[in-house]
């Protein structure tokens, strides 16, 4: 059987990975400007409309900010709604089928979470984790302001192990959930896990 030929990167391609690859090696930062088209063509030894190719793929997968005024072009820091983004795309909002598989891989993320945040909190962290929970034992029947104190406790936990992708992954999985059903469904499922004081 013949073998079907890998297309060769355009040039444009090329010059977004490099790219990529300083964004992910962190010698690009998050909000870090990256210098002028024309001189980033001169710098790749490219066109400029080459270079803009690339910084618009690397914009439509939200790694970069361009605007059109004299910022620039910046780095994204990443963010949940990036991420909300590609995982809507796995999903439909109507069946309920998905609010499941996002709950089983909430509860994955959170028994990861849990178990680092109890070797790595802070004095800090444990005092915002309480002052979460005092808050959560006084909201009585308001569901709205449940929801909200369960998120922002599982965020704080997120945070209390000091690794910045768990934030991030518990941020998008938390609000495509709030998506998926309305929030007196969101409500009721998580009134039936137990709240510790």
């Amino acid at each position: 059987m013949p073998q079907k030929t890998e297309r060769k990167a355009t040039l444009s391609e090329l010059i977004g990975r490099q790219i990529q690859n300083l964004i992910t090696e962190r010698q690009l930062k998050p909000n870090d400007r990256l210098p002028a088209e024309r001189e980033l063509a001169e710098q790749f030894g490219v066109s400029r409309a080459v270079v803009r190719e690339a910084l618009r793929g690397l914009a439509a997968k939200g790694l970069l900010e361009v605007t059109p005024s004299r910022e620039g072009t910046t780095v994204r820091p990443p963010s949940t709604q990036t991420l909300s983004e590609i995982m809507r795309l796995f999903h439909s909002d109507t069946r309920a089928s998905d609010y499941q598989n996002l709950l089983e891989v909430r509860c994955a993320l959170e028994v990861a979470i849990a178990g680092l945040a109890a070797q790595r909190r802070t004095t800090e962290d444990l005092k915002q984790t309480t002052r979460i929970l005092d808050d959560t034992l006084a909201v009585g029947d308001d569901c709205d302001r449940f929801v909200r104190c369960d998120l922002a406790f599982h965020r704080a936990l997120a945070d209390a192990t000091h690794n910045r992708l768990f934030p991030l992954l518990l941020g998008a999985v938390n609000e495509l959930m709030v998506e998926v059903r309305q929030e007196d469904t969101l409500c009721k499922a998580m009134r039936k896990m137990p709240i510790e004081p």
